[in-house]
């Protein structure tokens, strides 16, 4: 029986940001006599299923992101015959739908540490149980992962766990509910070999993926001193002396190792601890501000946090001791107004952490927002791909409810208003993954996708019929003036031949219909810089594999005037010239400008033709624009001109 652990996800890059650790736990709870289990994180790589043998067993790890893809992965291996034995939080918490759903045998709750083995000799003999209680192990039961089998070079940061389990009770958290309030701490002499072995990896930047790195405030401490509970008290301080004497460990390490956790704002009052913290090479931690409002912090329970002054003042002391803060703040909450977001940025600003998120509160399962949001919905009608908002996970990606923010080819789409006429007819291609082509028909267009792929994107599901397979550099399948408006987002720059594709469009549009091209901006200042000091434009930083052809390589970079030139000489006629985004860095490089404005004044003086040479005052314009000096994808609009 071979043993496969797999970590699912939709989408793979090639290369991870941090490890993920239960993959290496598990492989060391596995047993010596079934060899080497084999791993895949599909962050990295997605599964072969051909390697999956009848009689395998296949351990699959979900938290709500992932699980939908989770049980495509379960429903695929029990086909081929594989035990399939789901765990992790969103496993926990939905036991039954990991079996209705993800085609399990079996569903490990809590952690797997010990159960593990139990669970593989039980599937060695053929018996599975449907449920094993992991239950909350203690920290002397916690096993060090199996970094020996991590891959080379795939992952920018390493982990370590040194306690599990948080004392706090935030409303929207779960990790309190599935994790436990009392914290399970390691012992320092595993959490340092952990460490060695990955330096000796190569890794300098390790994560301590701690649920909550400072599990005993001196709060809690005067609280069991008021209480005059001499036990808790002695709990308490034990496991606060245990702390330091990590920290006094990891210390001893080589400077050059950098540390990240996360903690909770009170350990800004704990200046020795802070102290302790810079000493062991703790460089930055993530501290969940959440709220800036007295309201917000009530509304999520986390009266422990600090508001106005004193929570700038919290914050700084971080900053004083060498820590870097990333600070999260949640939007949403029932107390936010619309004066909250002004004043969460104004404070973020004041408070000196060197990073900020902000993100939407979330009811995810397994919270106290996610018990109150499915009990309001429980009388409401809506479903989606058949499923309820409250099991949003089981959607498909492509028809999940999202939160948008302006989508630059939909704005620019809006604004054609009145020139495109109700439910007009719009191609899409490509269209990739179908997601503009939902937003497309949301807007109340006729909407036909055309791509590659063989299979129907998930998120091009509703165009069904209207889906063709086909190459953008050959003839396009549809009539002639069957369209009002074409898109080709992201996807002329991968052609062969955009003239021939220029000229297809410019066939199926009506007269008077649009074209609407982004495409990368390789005229950006950054990009000549780049391309200045390397030959090579930020998008496409190296050669492209001459012996790996993809349909995804940048074969057809192109300046703006290069774009123009093209799309008036097939029958367009530009009508708008803007930027997707600009991207923070870019800004960075805006001292260039006149430099940039001077050359491509004189570049133009040496034009004589009287025709071109107003042409040319046009694409000057365009040429010394924000758009183009700082945008990172041009945006073009396109009128089809009457024959």
């Amino acid at each position: 029986m071979k043993i496969h652990l797999i970590n699912p996800s939709h989408v793979s890059f090639g290369v991870a940001v941090i490890t993920p650790r239960w993959l290496y736990v598990l492989a060391a709870a596995t047993p010596a006599i079934y060899g080497d289990p084999k791993l895949t994180d599909e962050t990295l790589h997605p599964l072969d299923f051909s390697l999956l043998r009848p009689g395998d067993a296949v351990g699959i790890g979900i938290h709500t992101g992932n699980a939908l893809r989770g049980y495509e992965v379960g429903r695929q291996a029990r086909e081929r015959g594989a035990w399939v034995i789901f765990g992790g939080i969103h496993a926990t918490l939905f036991p039954e739908e990991a079996q209705e759903q993800g085609g399990a045998h079996a569903v490990v709750k809590g952690d797997g540490d010990l159960i593990w083995q139990r669970v593989l000799q039980d599937c060695g003999n053929g018996r599975p149980q449907p449920i094993y209680e992991g239950g909350k192990i203690e920290a002397e039961g916690f096993l060090p992962a199996r970094w020996d089998l991590l891959p080379r070079n795939a992952y920018m940061w390493a982990s370590v766990q040194t306690v599990r389990g948080c004392p706090k009770h935030c409303s929207f958290c779960s990790v309190w509910r599935t994790d436990g309030q009392q914290p399970r701490q390691r012992r320092g002499d595993p959490v340092l070999q952990e460490i060695v072995t990955l330096r000796r990896r190569g890794f300098r930047f390790i994560a301590l993926a701690d649920d909550n790195f400072y599990p005993v405030s001196l709060e809690d401490l005067r609280l069991a001193e008021r209480r005059h509970d001499a036990l808790r008290l002695e709990q308490l301080r034990s496991i606060r002396a245990e702390r330091f004497a990590l920290l006094a460990r990891l210390s001893q390490l080589p400077g050059d190792t950098v540390f990240f956790t996360q903690i909770t704002m009170e350990a800004a009052d704990d200046p020795e601890f802070l102290e302790a913290m810079r000493r062991a090479h703790i460089k930055g931690a993530l501290v969940g501000v959440e709220s800036v409002t007295p309201e917000g912090l009530k509304d999520v329970y986390k009266g422990f946090n600090s508001s106005g002054e004193d929570l700038v003042r919290r914050l700084h002391a971080f900053r004083a001791h060498g820590i870097h803060v990333l600070g999260s703040f949640i939007f949403g909450l029932p107390s936010d107004r619309a004066a909250t977001f002004d004043t969460t940025l104004e404070m973020a600003r004041r408070s000196g952490v060197t990073f900020a998120q902000f993100v939407m509160l979330t009811p995810f399962p397994g919270t106290l927002d996610f018990n109150r949001w499915e009990k309001d919905m429980a009388g409401d009608p809506t479903r989606v791909a058949g499923q309820p908002l409250t099991r949003h996970w089981l959607i498909p990606q492509g028809q999940r409810p999202k939160v948008y923010v302006p989508h630059p080819v939909m704005t620019a789409v809006r604004e054609l208003g009145p020139q495109l006429p109700p439910a007009a007819a719009v191609l899409d291609a490509p269209c990739g993954d179908g997601e503009l082509a939902l937003a497309l028909a949301a807007d109340g267009f006729a909407v036909y996708g055309a791509d590659l792929s063989p299979t129907l994107p998930s998120a091009a599901a509703s165009l069904r019929d209207r889906y063709r397979v086909c190459d953008l550099n050959q003839p396009l399948p549809y009539p002639d003036q069957g369209f009002a408006l074409v898109v080709c987002a992201e996807g002329i720059e991968h052609l062969e031949n955009p003239f021939a594709f220029a000229r297809e469009a410019h066939r199926i549009l009506h007269p008077g219909g649009f074209l609407i091209v982004s495409t990368p901006n390789v005229l950006g200042l950054r990009s000549r810089v780049r391309y200045l000091a390397s030959g090579f434009y930020t998008q496409d930083p190296r050669p492209l594999h001459e012996s790996a052809r993809h349909p995804l390589h940048h074969i057809g970079l192109r300046t703006f005037w290069e774009w123009r030139y093209l799309l008036h000489t097939t029958g367009f006629r530009l009508t708008r010239v803007s930027h997707t985004h600009i991207k923070p860095i870019s800004y960075l490089y805006a001292g260039l400008a006149p430099y940039a404005w001077l050359y491509t004044r004189i570049a133009f003086r040496r034009e004589r033709d009287p025709v071109q040479r107003r042409h040319n005052h046009e694409i000057f314009r365009v040429l010394t624009s924000r758009s183009l000096l700082l945008g990172e994808n041009l945006l073009l609009v396109a009128q089809r001109l009457p024959e």
